[in-house]
């Protein structure tokens, strides 16, 4: 079987909804052709590190021998420039964009992502990268989380059509020391904001951030096209004032009470610090339940308070989210240019 290739190619940003945002578009003019159905089983190749002699593969779906190979467009050092966002099915899976070999960025859709009404856009934060990506089968694996999320948006309300993104389309900090530094979020934010461009115009967007990913989240609002902007467990949104937030989007965020992130410093001082928090009363995101859920990783906990409150909002539910007292919440108006400075 002839490997599929999935190329990087860097685009000016004028080429920002090329033709795959035209082939995502629901439009009936630019709408996907229907992907043919494949054999579910398929097997990988785990590669055993990630770095430059990594080679990550996702085994084809009819021969034992046929591969996805991720390879650079000529003169493309890998995991740089712009990701080129494209339909492809292999196996079990829906890539979106990938990194070539010693790379680190991999963007995969959970569910029907070009006739879905509701897309939430997942956004991880420190340690996850291409490599660890393909083998962390983890509770605490992006992947698991954008399953986990689908499911239960499917619960809630099986009528509607619904996808997860999971997006790891930046190069994340390593660790949390080297949280600290703003960079990562930086560069990672024009990248997701360019997704939001390319998903359905009609669909509704949700980005829901988790820890060093809100981060990146929030850059990402002023020129994303999103409805709804999930931070859970946030050390900070990148920017000082709301109306650095762009236009039209509700803010919402979670922090358990035992989440240690409440106690890393806010401030923002060149390529340092984080940007205040999404509570911060300059920011004024609506903070919902998460229940009995505790530290800083268990916000996607199965049938948790704080896993149902990301789902109404990812369903666009918002009159169903409950504050942290189990009433329902009053949503906040969209973030607007108008918002006071702090």
């Amino acid at each position: 079987m002839t490997a599929k290739t999935l190329v990087p190619t860097p685009q000016h940003p004028a080429d920002a909804r090329s033709d795959v945002g035209q082939n995502l578009d629901r439009s009936p003019q630019r709408s996907l052709p229907p992907l043919p159905r494949r054999a579910r089983r398929a097997r990988r190749h785990h590669p055993a590190s990630h770095g430059a002699a990594a080679h990550h593969h996702l085994s084809g779906p009819r021969s034992a021998g046929g591969v996805l190979t991720v390879d650079a467009a000529p003169g493309t050092p890998p995991s740089t420039g712009m990701l080129r966002y494209g339909l492809q099915e292999f196996g079990d899976r829906t890539i979106l964009a990938c990194d070539p070999p010693g790379g680190a960025r991999i963007v995969e859709a959970l569910g029907d992502v070009a006739t879905a009404d509701h897309i939430a856009v997942i956004v991880p934060g420190n340690g996850h990268h291409l490599g660890n990506y393909l083998t962390d089968d983890g509770p605490d694996s992006p992947r698991a989380r954008g399953e986990l999320l689908l499911r239960t948006m499917r619960a809630l309300d099986p009528d509607a059509r619904v996808a997860v993104v999971v997006w790891v389309g930046y190069h994340t900090p390593s660790d949390l020391a080297a949280a600290v530094s703003n960079v990562p979020a930086q560069e990672g934010a024009p990248e997701l904001a360019r997704l939001t461009h390319h998903l359905p115009r009609a669909a509704h967007l949700t980005l829901v951030g988790h820890s060093y990913g809100s981060t990146v989240c929030g850059l990402a609002l002023a020129t994303a096209r999103v409805d709804d902007c999930v931070a859970l467990g946030s050390p900070g949104m990148g920017v000082w004032h709301r109306d650095e937030l762009g236009t039209g989007v509700r803010l919402w965020a979670a922090q358990a009470e035992t989440d240690w992130i409440r106690h890393f410093p806010h401030a923002r001082l060149g390529p340092l610090g984080l940007g205040r928090p999404p509570l911060h009363p300059a920011l004024g995101a609506t903070r919902f339940a998460t229940g009995d859920v505790t530290g800083h990783s268990g916000y996607f906990l199965e049938d948790s308070e704080s896993l149902l409150n990301i789902a109404r909002i990812a369903l666009g539910h918002v009159s169903g989210v409950t504050s942290r007292h189990f009433g329902a919440v009053r949503a906040e108006r969209p973030v607007s240019l108008s918002a006071e400075h702090a």
